[in-house]
């Protein structure tokens, strides 16, 4: 990249120079250099006009002369051996406020300066490295890690009110904390309008605000997801809500209810709580112990490592962008269907806790996986996120319990069709997260661990089957039909069986299997 930057200064900012022009490089490249990261893309603006800017090069991209009308004219600079359109932004100002101002070309670098959007967007480099801050605090602002928008906050996000989610964005990726009081930014979001907000870049940005090493529960980024009202525009607000409706049952998330200790009573919101000697008295919400899984999610990614060693194959890339933000999406959204489940009921049960009978009124929720999937496939929808991305979140959501109850199935086949799922591997991450986001009262988790379930010999069997690659099936379709059999349910049923006796009970003798199937018959709902 230095190599790349050193051309530009060659062949762009010191030719501008050189006919009379003030040239820099601005924004990004500038604020990840003084923040020590390693800048991608480089940005370059000078006071010269387009006209003057053709005088200075000789050739121009196909775009450039529509774009010139906007001020960014585009040569076509030799770099690394081919030609590149290299964008040259003439300095602007705004003559006229509003969404869409009347913007003038004849600007001075602070004019132009006073366009952007954060003061460490704000700063300059000349060709010879000395650092311009018109604003007079950018550099400030680096200093102190602080995000803090030009000018007024409400006249910013009133033009572009994307910004809304860059703000949240920096702050979750690169952990600027904000300079701005939280009541000023509620202000000036209050009545923002989203709705010309274009949905494709409002996605790549939330997607990087999930993903963000920054973003978790109860950090910065993540309280101002809810000031900016960033959470309410993709949806995740009214989830939310939703979600803190449901009770959960002490046994199995103590998280976000309330207990008693000498008297006092206290919420239970940490992972790492000590329980011992406590009574509890009053649930918590599925929404606190969604937060909790994120929260683990979050970790296992920094870690870069959900798993022990020996279960190393079935690690997931957390280096990705696109899978880290996927499973922090799979973690939010895992247990949507609990809050999609209607008013169950409740039924009373009762435990005995530290010498004590604890009665709770558990709150009855069936199916919720199932009942998760029409909901998660919505949100995704609205988003306008791509088919194989809902198609991972559902996966998550359909199956995470699956998860925890691996080691429980019986046979060989059924494991073997969930460790051969597609996405397989993001499942029990989030299920790893599921299990690590959950405070549970000692003794009473009824489900071995994950780490316990992979453990299982007949798991560790269909994981060594399947790394070889799938079996192939003994008894196939055009045997079936060469001994008279029409294509149908029924037709479909001696199939699976004949499948699943191959697998389970290691018959591989087609004559003997389709005597074993011979004679299947279908339930009453045609199965």
């Amino acid at each position: 990249m230095m190599l790349y930057k050193k051309q530009l200064l060659e062949k762009v900012l010191k030719p501008i120079e050189l006919a009379g022009g003030k040239a820099y490089f601005v924004g990004g490249c500038v604020r990840d250099y003084l923040i020590g990261k390693v800048p991608h893309d480089f940005d370059i603006c000078t006071d010269l006009q387009p006209a003057d800017l053709r005088k200075v090069f000789s050739k121009f991209s196909n775009v450039s002369k529509n774009s010139e009308q906007f001020g960014v004219t585009m040569p076509l600079i030799q770099i690394n051996g081919k030609l590149e359109e290299i964008e040259i932004a003439t300095f602007r100002k705004d003559e006229t406020k509003g969404r869409h101002p009347k913007v003038s070309l004849d600007a001075t670098i602070e004019e132009d300066a006073a366009r952007r959007d954060f003061t460490i967007n704000a700063l300059y480099e000349d060709v010879r490295g000395e650092i311009y801050d018109p604003t007079g605090l950018g550099l400030q602002d680096i200093r102190e890690n602080k995000l803090r928008f030009v000018g007024s906050p409400k006249e910013r996000l009133e033009e572009d009110p994307l910004r809304a989610f860059r703000f949240v964005r920096f702050m979750a990726q690169k952990g600027f904390d904000s300079a701005h009081e939280e009541s000023e930014i509620a202000e000036a979001v209050a009545h923002l309008d989203f709705s010309g907000v274009s949905k494709e870049r409002m996605l790549k940005e939330f997607k990087q605000i999930i993903a963000g090493d920054f973003f978790t529960y109860k950090t910065p980024a993540f309280d101002m997801a809810f000031t900016s009202r960033v959470f309410e525009v993709v949806g995740l607000a009214d989830v939310f809500r939703k979600m803190d409706e449901v009770e959960q049952a002490f046994r199995w998330h103590a998280e976000g209810g309330v207990f008693e200790k000498d008297g006092k009573k206290f919420i239970v919101d940490r992972r790492d709580i000590d329980l011992s000697g406590c009574t509890p008295i009053q649930h918590g919400t599925v929404l606190m112990h969604t937060f909790l899984t994120f929260e683990a999610m979050k970790e296992i990614i920094s870690k870069q490592k959900g798993f022990e060693d020996e279960f190393c194959h079935i690690a997931v890339p957390f280096e990705d962008e696109e899978t880290k933000f996927l499973l922090s999406l799979g973690a939010l959204l895992h247990d949507i269907g609990k809050a999609h489940c209607g008013h169950q009921g409740t039924r009373t049960k009762s435990f005995i806790w530290e010498g004590k009978e604890i009665e709770e009124e558990c709150p009855v929720v069936f199916e919720h996986p199932q009942t998760g999937i029409e909901p998660a496939a919505a949100f995704c929808k609205a988003l306008r996120m791509s088919n194989e991305e809902t198609h991972v979140i559902c996966s998550i959501v359909a199956h995470h319990m699956e998860a925890h109850s691996l080691g429980e199935h019986k046979s060989l086949t059924e494991i073997l069709d969930f460790v051969a799922h597609p996405h397989f591997k993001e499942i029990m991450c989030v299920g790893l997260a599921d299990e690590r986001g959950a405070v549970k009262l000692e003794g009473f988790d009824e489900r071995g661990s994950i780490k316990d379930n992979l453990q299982q010999p007949l798991v560790q069997k269909a994981l060594a089957i399947f790394e070889k690659g799938m079996p192939e099936p003994i008894l196939k379709g055009s045997d079936l039909i060469a001994k008279g059999r029409k294509p149908g349910p029924l037709f479909k049923k001696m199939l699976d069986t004949a499948r699943k006796i191959q697998i389970d009970q290691g018959i591989t003798d087609k004559d003997e299997l389709f005597k074993m199937v011979k004679n299947v018959k279908l339930n009453k709902e045609g199965k």
